[in-house]
């Protein structure tokens, strides 16, 4: 008992339990505050976690460094991002002298690997090692709960960022194809309709291709502005399935070097969504969401870059076209010097021409329908054509287009039934066909497909039936069916056939 005027000996404090880290690399146990600068220590892999308390003194006294450079360091680095053991926030990795340390985005907590520690500070501290401590008991499971109501509106929000962005995507391809054929509509008056579509086709496919990928990213990101790293993965993966379609669809349906150029822009449009994409990263690592005012800003930036690039294709293709139109005209309307202009009439043709003193035709010369329709048009020089000559139907639509050369067609050309489907293309030499020859069906389709040598068939030639399926194929010697050839019987079956000398002399079944 104690006596009157005397205080009684204070309560022994309640005993507080240790506190328990668990370390973000191995999620072993961490012994807290048991290294030699007061750092939590990893019993299973001797990593060592330094608290935002004690990481300044670390900084200043052992490593010589600042946590501004820190900081900055952040910026330069990549890595697989650990969880903060001291709030939870995600690391980012960074490399100093040589050795990987990951700073916490959050707290500013730093943690390194076994070891890494004595070669920074050249062995001036040691690295204490522990036992794992035991770890905590598991607390009773807390019964599910339901979601709140503000989460479901957060997911809905990210699902309805997938439809938004490929319907973005699908617009942009609406847009670009009918700006191509509008162009392509512009420019058919200069150039055959098939070039004309071509041309502006691989414009389209170049375009979308380069702008798609990211489209789809800042789009769906615009849509839900809490977009976080799992659905960016999943959007960065649609957008490289966009990519890869597109390059895909250019090398099999323009080919060439057209088709790589197109390919080529689809690939440089996915390295542009990846960019994007870990451009983000840095924002997610720092605990920030992608504003939705800075989308607002990049989204109008965008609009106005996609309407002066459509603006400056629409003016190179009108100028384009505009010196074509303008260069034919002066072409086809000036005589040369010492011939003057005729015009004579033959059954249903105007023939207006440069005609020179003795009635030698030397200069342009055009032909034309009853109805003012051009019916054909090109030079003649010393009354022989020369250079590219075109004609047409008595519809407007193209009939051929090719060049001569002293009076013989020479290089590629191409003809067309009344109505502007291409019929048959190949090259001539010397007016005589030479190479590969393709005639068409009605619908596009290959009919006819072999070679020419000077005007004579030979190897393999295909034939396809009105629905444009392989019928007959063989080889040709000196323009006689020479060999075995596949034909479809009656049935539809290939069955070999044996030709000489053009003469079918033995069926094998």
């Amino acid at each position: 008992m104690a006596d009157a005027g005397t205080l009684p000996p204070p309560e022994p404090a309640a005993a507080t339990a240790p506190r328990y880290v668990r370390c973000p690399a191995c999620s072993g146990g961490m012994a807290a505050s048991a290294g030699a600068l007061g750092e939590d220590v990893c019993g299973r892999c001797r990593g060592r976690f330094f608290p935002a308390e004690v990481a300044p003194e670390l900084y200043a006294r052992h490593l010589g460094v600042t946590p501004e450079l820190i900081r900055e360091l952040m910026h330069h680095f990549s890595g697989r991002p650990l969880t903060c053991p001291g709030c939870g926030k995600t690391t980012s990795r960074v490399q100093l002298r040589g050795e990987p340390l990951d700073v916490c985005t959050g707290c500013g907590g730093l943690y390194m690997p076994r070891g890494a520690l004595g070669r920074l500070t050249a062995g001036t501290v040691t690295e204490v090692e522990v036992d794992e401590p035991p770890a905590p008991p598991e607390p009773e499971p807390a019964a599910a709960a339901t979601p709140p109501a503000e989460e479901l509106g957060d997911l809905r929000r990210h699902l309805g960022a997938l439809p938004a962005a490929l319907a973005a995507v699908f617009v942009v391809r609406i847009v670009a194809t009918g700006i191509s054929e509008v162009l392509a509509g512009l420019l058919g008056k200069a150039l055959p309709p098939g070039e004309a579509h071509a041309l502006m086709r691989w414009a389209a496919a170049t375009f979308t291709g380069a702008v798609n990928p990211a489209l789809l990213l800042i789009v769906g990101a615009a849509v839900a502005p809490a977009l976080r790293r799992q659905w960016t993965k999943l959007l960065l993966a649609l957008a490289f399935l966009v990519a890869v379609s597109d390059g895909w669809n250019a090398l099999r349906d323009i080919g060439g070097w057209k088709g790589l150029v197109a390919a080529a822009a689809a690939v440089g449009g996915a390295a542009w969504a990846l960019a994007l994409r870990r451009a983000w990263d840095v924002r997610f690592a720092a605990g920030l969401d992608i504003p939705w005012t800075e989308l607002r800003a990049g989204a109008r930036s965008l609009v106005r870059r996609l309407a002066v690039a459509g603006a400056a294709v629409t003016l190179v293709g009108g100028v384009t076209w505009a010196l074509m139109r303008s260069d034919e005209r002066a072409r086809r309307g000036s005589c040369p010097e010492g011939t003057e202009r005729a015009v004579l009439t033959r059954d249903d043709r105007e023939l207006v021409s440069c005609v020179r003193p003795d009635g030698v035709s030397h200069g342009p010369f055009e032909s034309r329908y009853l109805s003012g329709q051009v019916a054909e048009a090109g030079v003649l020089e010393h009354g022989t054509r020369s250079g590219t000559w075109r004609s047409w139907h008595p519809d407007g639509s193209w009939r051929s287009e090719g060049a001569y050369t002293a009076g013989r067609r020479n290089g590629v050309w191409r003809e067309w039934k009344f109505g502007g489907a291409l019929e048959r293309e190949g090259a001539y030499l010397d007016d005589k066909e030479d190479g590969r020859w393709v005639t068409y069906l009605p619908g596009g389709a290959v009919e006819t497909e072999g070679f020419y040598v000077r005007g004579v068939r030979e190897g393999t030639w295909k034939f396809h039936d009105p629905t444009g399926a392989l019928e007959r194929f063989g080889p040709y010697d000196r323009g006689l069916q020479q060999g075995i050839w596949m034909e479809r019987d009656d049935r539809g079956r290939l069955q070999r056939v044996v030709y000489v000398d053009g003469r079918r002399v033995d069926d094998t079944p």
